[in-house]
């Protein structure tokens, strides 16, 4: 605790200086949010969402969507590996299986395992903004947004270009980047290819992950056609991932396929998005990578869905309707063929009172599976704008997550599924109170979790297998306090500070003391995350992000990444620097990750206009 309180003395410190030197800059733009019924701007949400822009992505030294996820405040990546290969997503000390992702709206969710959530086709240069909605998802986005969804945001470039980046660093990582936008008349679309690989930083850890992504946008009048698919595959030395730390030989390759085809319609009192998606998953996992005859797992996971958003303005303020539908299918040498249908509806209206100083948001979804029943979960936004900077907000709202096939039917030497487990479910509520100006953006939210029927993989001998339960009740307390300066670029060689604190409280109930848990309490109880970044001479810029992690089950640490940009040549060249302080670290399943790294990179728009 008091190396945490330095820390955070130290920093304040620093952006109290900065922050009285500046006068003018415009800090935050007034983003709409995501929301595909009622969209509103930033400013005006009633729950705490924080927003990672396309400058604050490039900012941070990172490879991989994972380890830029790892520096948003609340956001917790146990990085299985490094540079995207696997990693576990969660949010205010939930479990990897109980956060969506999304892109543009549409979901990643795999039913096999939340393993595969990350599976993401996308590189960093496509991203326009990362959106992170915190508390209760289920009333707006249905199954797996228990504790919050991530929705990652691209966009076409406005001009015709070709884009270009390539990368080598340490443990032989070798890394490259093309795409291109190109555009005709009201038709624009943009194309990319990354990849990327490395001999590894220990045994077995060695991987190669290429991703192609397409998207395209046509309008016609106040209608928008778009469309976009992607390919990822993974391949990857899995040293001590799943089942024991001794199994030093697994191996897993995964290809993920993603199509959508939209429309949205907006006019002056109604809007609507229909929606068709696909997503495809296919994961085969080896025990022993040179035996495969011993032991291995082939998946196959298909989701076919299709979705209508609306929303509706008229003197009542915007009413928010939504309907989806999405088929299941999962053939598997192990967890065995299944399917199943399921059905959500969604009804949400804003109320604006007192010259819109007051806003209200109730809303409901209906959900039907086909295996487990139907479901209702309502739930309430709350504002209030003082004036243009001060707002306080609160919500409290109803959330579930129904089991997966692997925790349904999984069977293997170290882990056995249980097919009797219920939809875990939970109530969730925060308040808290924003303050936004051209210089500055304070928020700071306290939140609990009340969760019932969680699903945990247990055992109550050492020797056992693991298996899954819906044993106990859980409840998850907490504070994070989020601020970001910005500054002028003149002044001491400092343009923005980004200074976050999150703390976790956790206490389990009915809680048999003769079972060991696996899942139950790894979460983040201090989590302090420093990023700043400026220009020190014309062409010569940096960035440094410092982050201070203690885990409740493991070792608290201490990382430093670092990087340096240099124009010239009409491109970018960098070179950062990575866990600087060599500091020896676990995040999850007591894999050591590597210490201190460092890559060497140069990036190039070709400007074809």
């Amino acid at each position: 605790m008091i190396r945490i309180l330095l820390f955070c003395a130290l920093v304040w410190s620093i952006s109290d200086f900065a922050y009285g030197q500046s006068d003018t800059l415009i800090y935050l733009p007034n983003i709409q949010i995501g929301d595909q019924r009622i969209s509103i701007p930033f400013s005006k949400a009633s729950r705490t969402i924080t927003l990672l822009t396309k400058e604050e992505i490039t900012k941070i030294s990172s490879q991989s969507l994972n380890e830029t996820l790892g520096y948003i405040s609340g956001v917790d990546i146990k990085n299985q590996g490094v540079k995207g290969g696997q990693a576990d997503l969660s949010i205010r000390g939930s479990t990897f299986e109980q956060v969506l992702v999304m892109i543009n709206g549409i979901k990643m969710s795999d039913p096999q395992t939340g393993h595969h959530s990350l599976n993401i086709p996308v590189p960093l240069e496509s991203i326009e903004r990362i959106e992170v909605l915190k508390g209760p998802g289920a009333r707006r986005f249905g199954q797996n947004a228990f504790a919050g969804a991530v929705n990652i945001i691209t966009k076409i470039p406005e001009q015709d270009l070709v884009n270009l980046g390539l990368e080598v660093g340490s443990y032989g990582n070798v890394s490259g980047q093309l795409g291109g936008s190109f555009h005709h008349g009201d038709f624009h679309q943009n194309a990319q290819i990354s990849y990327i690989r490395s001999d590894g930083y220990r045994h077995n850890t060695d991987f190669d992950i290429a991703n192609i992504f397409y998207q395209n946008e046509w309008k016609q009048g106040k209608g928008t056609w778009s469309s976009m698919a992607g390919f990822s595959k993974r391949k990857f030395g899995a040293n001590g991932f799943y089942g024991s730390p001794n199994f030093t030989d697994q191996y897993e390759e995964v290809e993920t396929s993603i199509a959508s085809l939209s429309y949205k319609y907006i006019g002056n009192k109604f809007h609507i998005k229909p929606n068709l998606q696909w997503r495809r998953n296919q994961d085969e996992y080896i025990l022993f990578k040179d035996q495969p005859e011993i032991y291995r797992n082939l998946h196959f996971g298909n989701s076919i869905g299709f979705d209508v958003q609306s929303g509706i303005y008229s003197d009542l303020g915007l009413t928010g309707l939504g309907a989806e539908w999405r088929k299941i299918y999962l053939k598997s040498n192990n967890l065995g063929k299944h399917q199943r249908d399921e059905l959500s509806i969604y009804l949400e209206h804003r109320f604006e009172l007192f010259d819109a100083k007051l806003t209200l948001t109730p809303g409901i979804s209906y959900n039907y599976f086909t295996n487990f029943g139907d479901f209702f979960y309502p739930g309430i936004d709350l504002g209030y704008q003082f004036n243009k900077t001060w707002t306080a907000y609160g919500n409290i709202g109803d959330t579930y997550r129904i089991p997966t096939y692997t925790d349904l039917y999984y069977v293997g030497p170290t882990n056995i599924g249980n097919a009797d487990l219920i939809p875990e479910k939970a109530t969730s509520f925060e308040v808290g109170v924003k303050y936004i100006n051209n210089l500055w953006f304070w928020n700071i939210a306290l939140f609990r979790r009340s969760s019932n029927d969680l699903i945990d993989w247990v055992k109550y001998e050492e020797d056992q297998p693991w298996m899954p339960q819906n044993y106990y009740q859980a409840f998850f307390n907490g504070i994070e306090i989020d601020q970001k300066w910005s500054l002028p670029t003149n002044n001491i060689g400092l343009e923005d500070i980004n200074l976050t604190y999150n703390y976790i409280s956790a206490k389990v109930e009915n809680q048999d003391e003769t079972i060991i848990s696996r899942y139950a309490l790894d979460h983040l109880r201090h989590q302090v995350i420093l990023r700043t970044s400026g220009q020190f001479f014309k062409k010569w810029s940096y960035s440094i992000g410092l982050r201070y992690l203690d885990r409740v089950n493991l070792d608290d640490y201490f990382l430093g990444d670092i990087k340096i940009n240099f124009e010239a040549l009409s491109g970018i060249w960098y070179a950062q620097v990575n866990n600087v302080f060599n500091t020896e670290y676990t995040e999850t399943s007591l894999i050591p990750m590597p210490g201190r790294t460092f890559n060497l990179g140069f990036k190039r728009n070709f400007y074809l206009n």
